[in-house]
């Protein structure tokens, strides 16, 4: 129960606000949330007590990134790759670097366009954000629909929501857009297993 969580959380810390590790349960519950800008101000909370909390890190990175912040998103992974690589036993998880590298893409391409959707969905669903994913390809889709990439990704993300029908849809239309025969075999690979 995400609203007893959060009531919990927020008791705890009103109580003691000087355990930065409450910070982040109440961060991610806010993430669950889509609740970003909360989601910013309590990692923002917890770094002022433990600014080397990676998990603090990477969870306001993501409230920037889903608010389009992609500088600060940016920075916040750079900054939890440092401590990482200087820290023993932390690793991080291969979407993190996955997600630096769309958002230095991100951070030279116009604002609005359909490729900085594209590249935006795709950091979307590179953190699992799938549904947040698909809103942008479905920009970067009203805005140039002559882009096979676009309906590629969507459909994989459609997938991973569990909305096969989507997902045909889209592999379809790639077929539609596409005459690269490696693509097209792939494409109907997925088509074939999606109708199994």
């Amino acid at each position: 129960d995400l609203d007893m969580g959060l009531a919990d959380i927020t008791r705890s810390l009103e109580l003691d606000g000087t355990n930065w590790s409450m910070y982040v349960t109440a961060a991610s519950i806010r993430i669950v949330r889509d609740e970003w800008e909360e989601c910013i101000e309590l990692a923002s909370q917890g770094l002022a007590l433990n600014p080397q909390s990676v998990e603090l890190l990477i969870y306001r990175s993501t409230g920037f990134m889903m608010l389009e912040d992609i500088d600060s998103a940016l920075e916040d992974l750079m900054a939890s790759v440092e401590i990482s690589e200087s820290t023993d036993g932390i690793t991080l998880r291969e979407e993190v670097y996955a997600v630096i590298n769309v958002l230095i893409i991100l951070s030279i391409i116009e604002p609005g366009s359909a490729e900085y959707h594209f590249y935006l969905g795709y950091a979307c669903s590179e953190a699992t954000f799938f549904h947040e994913a698909i809103e942008h390809y479905n920009q970067a889709a009203q805005l140039n629909p002559s882009l096979p990439d676009t309906y590629y990704n969507r459909g994989l993300s459609y997938i991973e929501t569990g909305d096969t029908e989507q997902a045909v849809a889209d592999f379809n239309k790639v077929l539609d857009l596409v005459t690269d025969p490696a693509v097209i075999q792939e494409v109907q690979g997925f088509l074939e297993q999606l109708e199994q």
